[in-house]
């Protein structure tokens, strides 16, 4: 029913991996369509902008995939690549441990 379309993570991280942009605004996710949007969107900002709560942002993504709310942790894939393949970027660790 959904496939294919704004409410099917897989389309929607495809449709955010495709773009060629190195640094993606958090706004380029429809967050408001899944579940625990909210959750996932601010552990993405927390380890984008390294604050301090980074193991908290990291212990939250963790925790939407082993509560079975993979949907929510899936969207914060193409946010966590770039974290994770850039050698100086201080929350690197906490984003390969996510991935």
């Amino acid at each position: 029913m959904f496939a294919g379309g704004e409410f099917d993570v897989r389309a929607v991280v495809a449709g955010i991996l495709s773009g060629s942009r190195r640094v993606l605004p958090l706004d380029a996710v429809p967050w408001g369509n899944f579940s625990h949007r909210d959750r996932a969107r601010q552990a993405v900002h927390l380890l984008r902008t390294d604050d301090g709560r980074a193991p908290r942002a990291r212990d939250v993504l963790r925790g939407l995939c082993a509560n079975d709310n993979r949907a929510a942790a899936a969207l914060a894939v193409p946010f966590l690549i770039p974290i994770a393949t850039d050698a100086h970027h201080p929350q690197r660790g906490a984003a390969l441990g996510v991935l």
